[in-house]
């Protein structure tokens, strides 16, 4: 369930576009917005290679800001429900003790601002925060058109979600931050799989259509085809809402390539997939496709660590 919603806000126009979709799923999920704006004090370098911190805002200035923006909230509810809060530190590290302190299930905010952040997801903050944190990270892609008043209220929802997974019949696991956002907004979930080109077991799938925990045959999509209409109950109670899901197998040798192809072929406005959280040279190696989506896609990007709770706490802690 999603009950803590986390906003981190950078006093930019593009890191408050993340604003209306916190507020758009708090609404559906009944559940508390969090805005923090993290003071990080300047280091200036002196001519004798001497180091000192500079405020380049006050507490006061910092909780003015935040201020303005909860009143701005058009929904009353949501407003009375913020809280907000000023932090001092290094970004990362901070928003990751009020995200645990807090217990936040869901982290939203933009992949471009300013200062410190403005080059967000190639820096240490959000990489720090999925690997860290128990709790989902929703990335949007700020747009350089809107801002002011523009900004709030503008989103109608999740209709289309796509889910990347490893396999073709991976466990249907409904306990995640993605199908909750699928249950509140009715969306439509497309499970896809990508396939190496050439692939044999392409080809026996394409015959066998095995069936799913969840009903629904794995489906190798076509070029200018749309999803079938299979619905599975979220949730054990039958007055419980349903989704429509399809899984749909492609073939492309860069799954990057064939993700992004698919969310634009099919209209999805949200990309929700889990990441293995590989870090130093591994990555460097062996490359991220959570990376690829995050710098490309112009729809949201909705990421979660693939490794348990311990595992995170334990790479929080070598980090």
């Amino acid at each position: 369930m999603i009950r803590n919603i986390l906003v981190p806000l950078d006093g930019s126009d593009f890191g408050e576009q993340a604003l209306d979709w916190a507020t758009l799923v708090a609404k559906r999920a009944g559940a508390r917005v969090h805005l923090v704006h993290v003071r990080e004090p300047l280091i200036v370098a002196d001519p004798l290679f001497q180091q000192t911190l500079v405020d380049v805002e006050t507490q006061e200035e910092a909780q003015e800001y935040l201020d303005a923006l909860l009143h701005r909230l058009a929904d009353p509810e949501i407003r009375s429900a913020t809280r907000t809060a000023v932090l001092e530190g290094a970004v990362g590290e901070s928003l990751r003790q009020y995200a645990l302190s807090h217990h936040i299930d869901l982290v939203v905010m933009t992949t471009h601002g300013r200062g410190p952040w403005a080059k967000f997801w190639e820096g240490s903050i959000a990489e720090t925060l999925v690997r860290t944190l128990p709790a989902s990270i929703l990335l949007i892609r700020a747009n350089e058109q809107v801002g002011g008043s523009e900004r709030f209220g503008r989103k109608s929802g999740f209709r289309h979600i796509l889910m990347p997974t490893p396999t073709e019949t991976p466990p249907l696991d409904q306990s995640g931050a993605a199908w909750e956002i699928a249950r509140l907004f009715g969306s439509r979930v497309t499970m896809l799989h990508v396939r190496p080109s050439g692939s044999q077991e392409m080809a026996a799938a394409s015959i066998g259509q095995p069936t799913t925990s969840a009903g629904v045959p794995p489906h190798r999509s076509e070029p200018g085809e749309t999803p079938d209409d299979s619905r599975i109950q979220l949730g054990e109670r039958p007055s419980e809402p349903s989704v429509a899901v399809d899984r749909h197998v492609v073939e492309h040798d860069v799954p990057a390539e064939a993700i992004l192809a698919e969310a634009h072929r099919l209209g999805c406005d949200l990309i929700a997939m889990e990441t293995r959280c590989r870090t130093g040279l591994s990555r460097l190696v062996k490359g991220s496709t959570a990376d690829w989506i995050v710098r490309h896609a112009s729809a949201p990007v909705l990421l979660h660590c693939a490794r348990s709770h311990g595992e995170k706490q334990a790479g929080a802690a070598s980090g």
